[in-house]
């Protein structure tokens, strides 16, 4: 029986050349869509993320779907992915939803973090973007008021 699964991942961008495919790349999508061949080896498998990332990016949260034809639930699929995927990737949830689900259609919001610091450390090496020079705080502020908030990006 074919079933529409919504997928929440999350993943240390350091590790991949962003989301989207790419035949020379290690990407999310690419490993993702790997795993579900070997199980579904049979199925034409097609990975579908609400949105892409650049190199390097992490995800708490990215939102795909997947169809497959399976007699497994919502959480054998989580539990199978995660236990044959790399620990750079995990599935947070798992859920069965409508055919028509689109993950990037049907989406009802994105958020975005930036982070930056003028402090080196270790931990923020791939964590923030290091700025060595002085940043005028009160210019970004009022430059974060144009892009904060809910905004319709069609």
């Amino acid at each position: 029986m074919m079933k529409n699964f919504k997928l929440t991942i999350q993943y240390n961008g350091v590790f991949f050349h962003g989301w989207q495919m790419q035949s020379d790349q290690v990407t999310v999508q690419g490993e993702m869509e790997s795993v579900l061949k070997s199980i579904f080896s049979d199925q034409k498998i097609n990975l579908v993320g609400a949105g892409r990332t650049d190199s390097g990016v992490h995800a708490l949260g990215q939102v795909a779907n997947v169809k497959i034809n399976t007699h497994y639930g919502s959480n054998e699929i989580k539990n199978i992915l995660n236990s044959n995927l790399s620990k750079k990737i995990w599935i947070v949830d798992c859920v069965e939803v409508d055919l028509d689900f689109h993950s990037r259609f049907s989406a009802l919001s994105r958020i975005y973090e930036y982070h930056i610091t003028s402090s080196f450390s270790p931990f923020n090496n791939e964590r923030a973007t290091l700025i060595r020079y002085d940043l005028d705080c009160e210019k970004l502020i009022e430059c974060s008021d144009l892009i904060i908030g809910k905004k319709d990006i069609n």
